[in-house]
């Protein structure tokens, strides 16, 4: 509807009950830090949508908010890792 699109451009995230981009963003990159912390060396598997993998995929290219440009498909697997030369690399 019209006025859920104006509230979206205006970012009036709370009437229309999403959570603000920038926090949701820091509130994902927070707990997966948490989570590769708590398992370090260790292989962790996050199963979440495509705005959970764009913060993620995000943070690692250097963004300290919210890019929703990536498109990963429905049932996608996106795999990151550390490579040789301690460099984030992500795998579609």
């Amino acid at each position: 509807n019209n006025e859920h699109w104006q509230a979206i451009m205006k970012g009036d995230w709370a009437s229309v009950g999403y959570h603000d981009p920038v926090e949701f963003h820091r509130e994902v990159v927070a707990a997966r830090d948490d989570l590769l912390g708590r398992f370090e060396d260790q292989r962790v598997v996050i199963v979440c949508h495509g705005g959970t993998i764009n913060a993620i995929v995000s943070s690692y290219l250097g963004f300290e908010s919210p890019r929703f440009v990536f498109d990963f498909g429905y049932t996608s697997i996106t795999r990151t890792g550390r490579g040789y030369t301690d460099r984030i690399i992500v795998r579609r």
